[in-house]
């Protein structure tokens, strides 16, 4: 593929699933900064590994099988030191669903890693099992337990709040 030809599907894949990816991160990492320079690497890096595009299924499972070892990686560096929760909102929150929402969001940043990668995959970037289980590198059968795992341990900190 020629290199105009390659900068067009990387500039489409940028569009079509940046947000997506930069969500990921977020969650995943709990900095939006860092979340932002993950998913630009996340670009860069499938910039470099453009010729395994073509040998994929998918290019979003790619793509965020990428952004997750990226955030792996940044996880392990030991400058990096991991909040344990997002930072609280100031004032009064005008939309009390959103308080609900903000304590799920904290509870799933709380998680074990392994489930909190499958619970960022599987509901918020609304990818399949086999999708999910094809990025986190696992068999499917373990995706749904990881999934049920994350769902109980979910359920038990929600109640005690």
């Amino acid at each position: 593929m020629q290199n105009t030809e390659q900068n067009a599907v990387l500039l489409r894949l940028a569009r079509e699933y940046g947000d997506s990816v930069v969500r990921m991160c977020c969650v995943y990492l709990k900095d939006y900064h860092l979340a932002q320079d993950v998913a630009q690497e996340t670009f860069l890096q499938a910039a470099r590994k453009y010729g395994a595009l073509a040998r994929t299924d998918s290019e979003k499972a790619w793509l965020m099988r990428i952004a997750v070892n990226r955030c792996k990686n940044e996880l392990r560096t030991q400058w990096f030191r991991r909040a344990q929760e997002l930072p609280e909102p100031s004032g009064a929150d005008p939309y009390p669903e959103a308080d609900t929402h903000m304590a799920l969001i904290r509870a799933i940043g709380r998680l074990p890693q392994k489930y909190r990668a499958a619970v960022l995959l599987y509901y918020y970037q609304d990818m399949t099992a086999a999708e999910t289980a094809a990025v986190l590198g696992i068999r499917e059968d373990a995706v749904y337990q990881r999934l049920r795992r994350a769902r109980q341990q979910l359920k038990k900190e929600l109640e005690e709040q």
